[in-house]
Order: structure tokens, then sequence, then C-alpha cells
């Protein structure tokens, strides 16, 4: 008799390529160009330097048009996967920049269906993303408990995740003097 396991959390990566890599560089990276620096902020009480405001949603998607397409077609893709074809938004998106000893603590965007994190730039040892598993009774029962608890990702250029908002995550610190940029989005799929 075979052991199933149910119960899990879908979570979608790809590594953009190609044409969808030249072009969401690019895009990126003229956008970077006119970021004024003292629009960066640093509203969570970690160490991150972000574009995001609480209240203001700074939409790097909404000025880069090929690599918010790129982005959609990656969402539609992940909620095909699961049979899921209504449709779909970005609310937000924005950009972080980690330096050297910058982390981000462990937090949920429970207010979105889909949260998401592209690597503009990395040399890959900058600082995982950290994902835990959303079962508490999971880690601490003698059936589960060596189950992972905690899921990591290392970052590369042009590395594509989605999660469910409701999943905690965080960012380790960045032990490189690698400057580390990444788009953040949250999605809201319409009921």
């Amino acid at each position: 008799m075979p052991v199933e396991y149910f119960f899990p959390t879908p979570i979608y990566y790809d590594l953009l390529k190609d044409d969808d890599l030249l072009v969401s560089q690019t895009e990126i990276f003229n956008y970077l160009k006119h970021l004024n620096e003292h629009k960066l902020l640093n509203p969570w009480g970690d160490t991150v330097s972000t574009t995001f405001k609480y209240g203001e949603y700074d939409q790097i998607l909404l000025s880069t048009p090929k690599f918010n397409d790129i982005i959609k077609t990656h969402c539609k893709n992940f909620l095909q996967a699961y049979n899921i074809t209504n449709n779909f938004y970005i609310k937000e998106s924005w950009i972080n920049i980690s330096k050297k000893l910058d982390f981000q603590h462990f937090h949920i965007h429970d207010d979105f269906d889909l949260s998401g994190v592209y690597y503009y730039q990395t040399c890959g040892d900058d600082g995982d993303l950290v994902l835990k598993n959303p079962s508490l009774v999971n880690r601490f029962h003698v059936l589960t408990s060596k189950i992972d608890s905690s899921i990591f990702y290392k970052p590369e250029v042009g590395k594509l995740i989605l999660f469910p908002g409701f999943l905690e995550h965080a960012v380790y610190h960045n032990t490189t003097d690698n400057e580390r940029i990444s788009v953040t989005f949250n999605v809201r799929i319409e009921r």
C-alpha cells in the first residue's frame, strides 16, 4: 500500500531566457536609470531599500510594458496549472535593493492571492528567498516533523518565483559586496 502526500502548497518558478530575458533586463535597466535615490525607503523595519510605499503603488510593471506582459503570461500559466481561469490583475509592484548585510524579516502578503519576485541583478550568494511550510502542525508532529519546514530558493538573474500570498517568507542576509536587485509584485484573482 503506497503512502500518499496531500495538501501541497503550489510554488512556481522559471528562468527567463532568450528574448524574454533580454527584454526584461533592458526595460528594468531603463527604469533604474531614472529611479531617483530619494524614492528609496525602508518601511518594513529591516534593511532593504525599496520603492514600496504603503497606500501608494509604485507600479514598475506599468513602466515596463513588455516585462509586465511576460509576468502576466507566467501568472496565467501558474493559474492554469491549477485549472483557475479567472481574470487576475497585478495590484502593485516595486523594486527591492539589498546591499551588504541587508535582509527581510519573515512576513506574508495576506491581502493578495499571489506574490512574486523576479531577480534582475544577483551574484547568487546574496540572500536566499525562504518560504515556510504553512502547516504549523507538520513542524511538531512525529509523523511529519521530518518534512522540510522551509524551502530555499537561491537568487539567479532571470529567475521568477510565484507563490500564494499567505505563504510566510523572508530573505536571508546579503553577506556579499554585491547589490541584489529584484522586482516584487502582488496579484489579485477576480472572484
